[in-house]
């Protein structure tokens, strides 16, 4: 299509709509019949919040008996509605993420068993024998350890891009 044919449809469109005007009908009712454009209500169309059915604050039922228990009710209906929605993993996927869980927990509590240990036995042979250089050598050794980490992590971060 090229340009003067659609310069040329426009002109035939406002053509079409005066025309229309001019034999009485409202330009409104022209818009909705080209381009199916309603009017307009005349009131606020109802959200989600305020459709039917729903609890508004100033159209609560009840007494202060049953509101509490249509609230309750209205809870457990969302509940199951979002529960239906749910895609629940088949026998499968259910083993092989059972196995990945399993295995992180168990891995990270033996490492976490063997820090432990370690850093018990430090402190008791620190504290339990009188010996505070224990604690000189591992504090040197932790600072030393995070100097080397942010010197290299720095070196690093020149390259990259953000």
């Amino acid at each position: 299509m090229s340009a003067d044919e659609a310069v040329e449809g426009k002109s035939k469109r406002r053509r079409k709509r005066r025309s229309e005007n001019e034999n009485g009908t409202d330009e409104n009712e022209s818009l909705a019949e080209e381009r199916g454009v309603t009017d307009r209500k005349g009131r606020a169309t109802p959200g989600k919040r305020n459709k039917e059915g729903a609890v508004t604050s100033g159209s609560e039922g009840g007494n202060i008996i049953t509101r509490p228990i249509g609230g309750i009710r209205g809870y457990v209906k969302g509940v199951s509605d979002e529960m239906r929605k749910v895609l629940w993993p088949n026998r499968t996927e259910l083993t092989s993420l059972l196995r990945i869980v399993l295995t992180v927990t168990i891995m990270s509590s033996i490492t976490l068993g063997i820090l432990t240990a370690f850093f018990t036995e430090i402190t008791n042979i620190g504290i339990g024998q009188r010996h505070p250089e224990v604690f000189v050598v591992l504090f040197a050794a932790v600072g030393v350890s995070y100097f080397l980490f942010t010197r290299m992590s720095s070196s690093t971060d020149d390259q990259t891009p953000y």
